[in-house]
């Protein structure tokens, strides 16, 4: 199978418009009445449902009980599907590293089976679980990949999930500017279609970017819609994830007790649903509202509190937002030199995860980080009475402040080291992309025909043999009229493949047109490229039994001819030339030489 049946699908349709309904009429159901092709269906979807509904749990175990009762090589798709189901559900319970190697499985059966719909879901996946990673740079990539797909799919995945993907790649960026086009796109899909949960979360990213560059009124008007549709559909969590950012902006607007009532409604949600980000997220937030409020060792109670939530291998950016409030705290309680050591293991840590970043992140995080440096030390500036201890004081700082410029400075010259690095990289990355022909393997036309007028100019002048022949295959316009250009390029591609085992390394080898080869033999006579090429010719009649082509044959014309007494490139290519053209009108599937007195030898099968 390839979808799921009808009933079932009704079911997954569902779920974006009536995610607590469709749960309610799926547990109901008499599991023990159904086929086991069926069960596997029930508990994908129930997988997918208590996803849509952010029960973390619930949703792993699900998919993983569908996987036991599937067989991989009997139903792949629907095991891909599961396991797709189960990355997702890992990235919500906060290990999201355990999902990629489904998804990415899944990317390549789906590729190799040319199934568009289920590449799109596991683009998608693959995407969110490296947004988790923090590998902004291939989630883009896939998440790009999976939109140009969206449109013209039905797929478990819709066009606006992957809106609002895309979305949060540029906001966790902190380039919120960029990632408020795609929150609004999102949230016109999910009007137009009538999927009010996701409708909610469009809102929640469009009112939380909103938010960050500065538009208060606007962002909090969106998170309240946001809030009262997740409450309309009976989402408990979409009401706390709402929530809990309203809370923020009333923590900026001064109104503390509100935003305390907020955030621990929002935590008490969160633990019953075992959502294990957010129980942090939550938490640092109400840590934060204790340090407004004046009360350090409250807010030293809520971070030891969050401490039990943070997961530093998979939640990295948590374990430096948690470390930096923690320094705040430090401060507050007088101890300042635990929050300067605290400060300085943070910058290790940012070192680590931003390292591919641009150097203006860099420079961004630079005068963050000075800023905090310099707000720390006036802080102690302010709590010195006597002079001496000032005097002392400010001799202390300095001597940290030229250690911390040391430590940037060592910093951006290891940045800089690995930019030229990864710039060698790339600049090898693009030669073999303007000389390879990505279809075949082999050099490309520009690239092959440089080569040739290398070898050509060599051998006139050293005197050494050289023999140039023109491969055709045979009737590859009818493969691609009647079988579909799929089916033709990877005919193609097994012909590279065939091409550079039968050659030598110093031969040159490219493909110069679309079904059309050009081989060059340096130091070797006609008998001997003879040889090679009825190799050649041989091999390529076993094409059809690697790519299913039906009752058809393929084969191989081959024009081939000796630098003798030529003056260009150009006439030696026309003499190879016509010689492909006497193998073809001779019947096709054979070797033609192109002799010095103008006479051919026919070479046939």
């Amino acid at each position: 199978m390839t979808q799921l049946t009808p009933r079932f699908n009704e079911f997954a349709q569902q779920i974006k418009q009536q995610p607590d309904t469709v749960l309610k009429q799926l547990k109901a159901m008499d599991v023990s009445s159904l086929t086991l092709l069926q069960k596997v269906q029930w508990q994908l979807v129930l997988s997918h449902t208590y996803y849509a509904l952010t029960y973390p749990h619930e949703a792993l175990q699900e998919a993983q009980t569908g996987l036991t009762y599937v067989n991989k090589a009997k139903q792949p798709w629907l095991y891909h599907q599961l396991r797709l189901a189960e990355a997702l559900a890992y990235d919500i319970v906060g290990d999201p590293a355990k999902g990629m190697e489904h998804s990415e499985s899944a990317v390549g059966w789906a590729k190799l089976h040319n199934d568009y719909a289920l590449q799109l879901d596991a683009l998608y996946t693959r995407g969110v679980l490296e947004i988790s990673l923090v590998d902004y740079s291939n989630a883009l990539v896939d998440l790009q990949n999976a939109r140009s797909l969206a449109p013209q799919l039905r797929s478990h995945t819709s066009e606006g999930e992957v809106s609002n993907a895309l979305a949060q790649v540029y906001e966790y960026r902190q380039e919120s500017e960029l990632s408020i086009p795609f929150f609004q796109d999102a949230v016109e899909y999910h009007k137009r279609h009538n999927e009010p949960i996701d409708l909610s979360i469009a809102l929640y990213g469009l009112g939380r970017a909103n938010k960050n560059v500065g538009n208060l009124d606007l962002g909090k008007q969106q998170l309240q819609h946001s809030a009262d549709i997740s409450a309309s559909i009976n989402d408990i969590q979409g009401v706390a994830y709402a929530s809990k950012e309203l809370a923020g902006l009333n923590m900026q607007e001064g109104n503390l007790d509100l935003a305390e009532e907020q955030l621990k409604k929002a935590f008490n949600i969160f633990t019953q649903a075992r959502n294990p980000y957010m129980q942090f997220d939550v938490t640092l937030s109400l840590a934060q509202l204790a340090l407004k409020k004046s009360q350090p060792q409250l807010a030293e109670q809520y971070l030891q509190q969050a401490g039990n939530y943070l997961y530093p291998k998979t939640m990295p950016l948590q374990k430096i937002s948690f470390d930096e409030e923690q320094a705040r705290v430090k401060a507050a309680l007088g101890d300042y030199k635990s929050a300067f050591d605290i400060l300085e293991k943070t910058v290790q840590q940012k070192q680590k995860i931003y390292v591919e970043q641009s150097t203006e992140r860099l420079h961004r995080l630079r005068s963050q980080y000075e800023l905090e440096m310099k707000e720390q030390t006036n802080l102690k500036i302010q709590r010195e009475n006597a002079l001496q201890k000032m005097s002392l004081m400010e001799k202390e700082h300095q001597n940290q402040y030229l250690m911390v410029l040391f430590a940037f400075t060592l910093l951006i010259c290891v940045l800089l080291a690995i930019m030229v690095y990864r710039n060698q990289i790339n600049r090898k990355r693009l030669t073999e992309l303007a000389n390879i022909d990505g279809l075949t393997g082999l050099l490309n036309r520009r690239k092959t025909l440089e080569m040739l007028q290398l070898q050509f100019d060599l051998a006139q002048r050293h005197q050494f043999p050289l023999c140039i022949a023109i491969v055709d295959l045979d009737h590859f316009k009818k493969i691609n009229d009647e079988l579909g250009h799929p089916v033709g390029d990877k005919v193609l591609a097994a012909f590279g493949q065939l091409c550079q085992k039968t050659f030598r390394h110093t031969d040159i080898v490219g493909r110069i047109g679309g079904e059309e080869f050009m081989v060059a033999l340096p130091h070797t006579g006609l008998s001997d490229a003879e040889g090679l090429l009825c190799t050649l010719r041989e091999r390529a009649m076993q094409i059809g039994e690697m790519i299913d082509v039906g009752e058809r044959t393929i084969s191989i014309s081959i024009g081939l001819c000796l630098l003798d007494g030529h003056k260009t490139v150009q006439s030696l290519m026309a003499q190879a030339d016509d010689a492909l053209y006497s193998a073809k009108q001779a019947g096709r599937n054979r070797i033609e030489i192109f002799s010095a007195a103008n006479q051919r030898q026919a070479f046939s099968s």
